[in-house]
Parts: C-alpha cells; sequence; structure tokens
C-alpha cells in the first residue's frame, strides 16, 4: 500500500518512494478525487485507493477508515465501540447478494455522498447489481501496479439523493 511503501522510503532518507513513475497513478487518482469531489464531501472508500490517502493527500473526508481503530483505541472508547459496529457492517456488505448495493446502501447512512470501488465492472457480482440507477459514474482509472505487475483498478461514483 501507499502508507507502507512512503513509510519505507522514509525510512531510507527518501522523501519520496522511487521510481516516482510508481506513483504517478496514485497521484492521478489523488488529483482525480480533489477535482471532481467539493472540498466538504464525504466519500465511502471500498477499494482502489488507500482511504488515509484520500483523507489526507486528496483533502477530502472519509466516513470509515479501517486504520483509525488504532488511535481510538488510545483516545476515545465510545468512539472505538462505533467505530467496530461499522467494521463489522462494512465486513458484511462484502458478503451480501447485492454487495454494491448493500456498500451504497451503508454509503448513505453513514453519509458519504461519494463511493470509491476497485471492482472489475464485468464482475458477475455487481453487473446487475440494484445499485447502478443510484451511481453516477465520474473517473475511472486502469493500471499495472508497477513492481507487482498486478492489475488495479479504482472507480470514483457521486451517489445520487433522489
Amino acid at each position: 500500500s501507499y502508507p507502507n511503501h512512503a513509510w519505507q522510503a522514509w525510512r531510507s532518507g527518501e522523501v519520496v518512494p522511487q521510481p516516482f513513475e510508481a506513483w504517478q497513478e496514485v497521484n492521478q487518482n489523488i488529483e482525480a478525487i480533489r477535482t471532481l469531489t467539493k472540498p466538504d464531501d464525504a466519500l465511502f472508500v471500498v477499494g482502489g485507493v488507500d482511504e488515509l490517502v484520500v483523507r489526507y493527500s486528496a483533502l477530502r473526508s472519509v466516513v470509515y477508515s479501517y486504520k483509525d481503530g488504532g488511535a481510538l483505541a488510545y483516545a476515545n472508547h465510545k468512539g472505538l465501540l462505533e467505530w467496530n459496529a461499522t467494521k463489522d457492517r462494512v465486513k458484511a456488505t462484502f458478503h451480501q447478494p447485492d454487495k454494491l448495493l448493500a456498500q451504497v446502501e451503508l454509503a448513505k447512512e453513514l453519509g458519504a455522498n461519494h463511493i470509491v470501488i476497485n471492482y472489475k465492472l464485468d464482475d458477475p457480482s455487481i453487473v446487475d447489481s440494484k445499485a447502478w440507477d443510484q451511481l453516477e459514474h465520474l473517473y475511472s482509472n486502469d493500471w499495472i501496479h508497477l513492481h507487482l505487475k498486478t492489475p488495479e483498478r479504482m472507480h470514483l461514483y457521486r451517489i445520487k439523493r433522489y
């Protein structure tokens, strides 16, 4: 993940993880999120980009971050219990027959007006989702991970409110 690679770079004295081209796609995704959403928008990040990258690099709110649990464990036990309940709900969406619909509904409940996913758009588990009529496509990016040589993708959608 980007934060892990950044941490490794900083430990070795580099400011930006090398080679720079490895982060070109991440930077494009950050710029797309920053450009296509408003500063007061909130995003539900299912996949495609690290939610802390959205929060700290794209400067947008995220309605849930798995990584918030660590800080809450030290600072806010009531918040930790609420976070844990949300974590369980997020996890459960992946096991629903229409997981995309479950994720869009949860995103709306949590106050998100955008969702970021990394599913292949021809994935049989989402192709016939009832969620598609609630989503407006804003951005997609497909690339090959420079080091792992694996396909990566990110799709940004605005959640329509009726």
